[in-house]
């Protein structure tokens, strides 16, 4: 099993949905369940975009057999004063669990 962690492109805002709903009805520990997750394709798609065009933002994919086993994603303000800090959020599938993955994800960050 290797992980390969990359940049998502907006070609991954379907299975980023799916992974988003299947994610959040796996834990507790997520600020959403499953249907809750409710994000259009262009709205994933636009968020997506954001992230990639910003120079202190980030969305990854941890991926494994060519299906999401993370995502991450990292926001920091425009401000100049402020700007060395930001908020991030993290997900792993449950099957992924325990072998690193959030941990390698966060490493990137």
């Amino acid at each position: 099993m290797t992980l390969t962690i990359r940049n998502a492109t907006i070609d991954d805002a379907d299975a980023m949905i799916q992974f988003g709903k299947t994610v959040g009805d796996e834990t507790e520990n997520l600020t959403f369940d499953g249907s809750e997750f409710d994000y259009t394709i262009e709205q994933e798609e636009k968020m997506v975009q954001e992230h990639n065009e910003a120079p202190n933002c980030l969305f990854i994919l941890g991926i494994i057999d060519g299906e999401i086993a993370g995502m991450l994603n990292f926001k920091a303000s425009h401000k100049r004063k402020v700007k060395h800090h930001g908020v991030f959020g993290i997900s792993v599938l449950k099957k992924y669990w325990n072998l690193g993955v959030g941990r390698i994800m966060i490493q990137y960050l």
